[in-house]
C-alpha cells in the first residue's frame, strides 16, 4: 500500500449529518478502511456550508469538533495528532485538522484563536458563497478589509491559508499580501476541465512560484465536467500541471465524502489503484511526491516546527 497524504475530506460534517460512525462506515473513508494503509495522513475538513453565513457558523464549527472528540477519545489509540504531536506515525490515522468557509469566524478575528486552541493546521477563506473575509467562485467581491486582518493573523499563528473555492479577484488579492506560501487543498486545472473552481494556469504558476502546494481534487465535475470521470482523465491534470513546473508542489486532495469520485476508485480502498496507474504514467519518484512526500515537506517546513 502506498503512503498517503490527503489534504481534504468532509468525512467529518458527512458523518455527523448523516448519523454514522467514522470508526466503520459507507462513506468514501471510515478508520477501518483508512488504517489498512500503514502510513496514512489525512486532512479532516470541518465544513461550515454557506446556510451558516450570520447565521450559527461558529456554532456548527463547535459542533463538529465536538462530534470529532467523542470519537477521538473513543478510539484514541488509532489516531495521532499531527501538530500537537509534531511526528507521523505508521498504522495510525494521523490527522490534521482543517476549516472549510471562514464564515466560522463571524466576522471576529479573535476567533482565530480559538481555531489554535483546537490546533487547526488549515483555514478555506470561503465556501463557494461570499462571507466577511472574501468572494468565493459564486461571487465577484474581493479581499475585504477584514479579510486582510484574518490572512496576516492566520499567518501569525502558523495556519495555512487555503485558497480552494475563492475567486480569482480575491485570489489575487490574497496573493499580494500573503508572507506566506499559500495553498489550494483541493483544486484542478481549468484548462484540462473549465470549471470555476479550478484553477487558471496564472494561478497554478503562482503557487509552483511561491512554493505552495495544490491537492488534486477527485470531484469528477472538476476533472471532465460529468457524472462519473476516469483515472487516466485525473491524471490529465496532474500530467499538465506538472508541465507547469509542479514536480514539487503537487499532492492529493481528495474531496472524500463532499463529492462524488471516479467508480474506479469509488473510496479510499480504491486509492491504491490511482497509485498503480500513476506509476505507469509518471513513475515511481514523482507518484510517491504526489501522494506523500510534497505534502510531508510542505507540512514540516510550515506546521510542525
Amino acid at each position: 500500500m502506498p503512503k498517503i497524504f490527503d489534504l481534504h475530506c468532509d468525512t467529518i460534517s458527512t458523518a455527523m449529518n448523516n448519523n454514522k460512525s467514522i470508526y466503520q462506515n459507507d462513506l468514501h473513508i471510515d478508520l477501518c478502511r483508512g488504517l489498512e494503509n500503514s502510513v496514512w495522513v489525512q486532512t479532516f475538513a470541518l465544513f461550515i456550508e454557506d446556510k451558516y453565513i450570520q447565521n450559527g457558523a461558529f456554532d456548527n464549527f463547535i459542533k463538529q469538533y465536538n462530534f470529532f472528540q467523542k470519537h477521538l477519545e473513543k478510539y484514541k489509540d488509532k489516531y495521532n495528532n499531527v501538530l500537537y504531536n509534531k511526528t507521523i506515525l505508521e498504522n495510525k490515522c494521523n490527522y490534521i485538522l482543517s476549516v472549510e468557509g471562514g464564515s466560522m469566524l463571524e466576522g471576529n478575528i479573535d476567533n482565530i484563536q480559538e481555531l489554535v486552541k483546537r490546533n487547526i493546521g488549515i483555514f478555506t477563506l470561503t465556501w463557494n458563497s461570499a462571507n466577511e473575509i472574501a468572494g468565493g467562485v459564486s461571487s465577484d467581491i474581493g479581499l475585504t478589509p477584514f479579510g486582510k486582518q484574518v490572512v496576516s493573523e492566520l499567518e501569525n499563528n502558523n495556519i495555512l491559508v487555503d485558497v480552494s473555492h475563492i475567486n480569482e479577484r480575491s485570489f489575487y488579492d490574497v496573493a499580494s499580501i500573503a508572507a506566506k506560501p499559500i495553498i489550494a487543498s483541493h483544486s484542478n486545472s481549468k484548462t484540462i476541465c473549465n470549471n470555476k473552481r479550478n484553477l487558471t494556469d496564472e494561478q497554478i504558476k503562482f503557487i509552483i512560484d511561491n512554493k505552495g502546494i495544490i491537492g488534486i481534487n477527485y470531484y469528477t465535475y472538476f476533472i471532465n465536467g460529468k457524472d462519473d470521470c476516469s483515472i487516466d482523465e485525473m491524471c490529465k491534470h496532474v500530467e499538465y500541471i506538472l508541465s507547469l513546473g509542479g514536480e514539487h508542489i503537487l499532492c492529493l486532495g481528495s474531496d472524500f465524502d463532499g463529492a462524488s469520485v471516479s467508480s474506479e476508485i469509488e473510496n479510499i480502498k480504491g486509492v491504491e489503484k490511482l497509485y498503480n496507474s500513476m506509476i505507469k504514467y509518471f513513475k515511481k519518484d514523482i507518484t510517491d511526491k504526489i501522494f506523500f512526500d510534497n505534502a510531508n515537506n510542505f507540512v514540516n517546513k510550515y506546521l510542525i516546527k
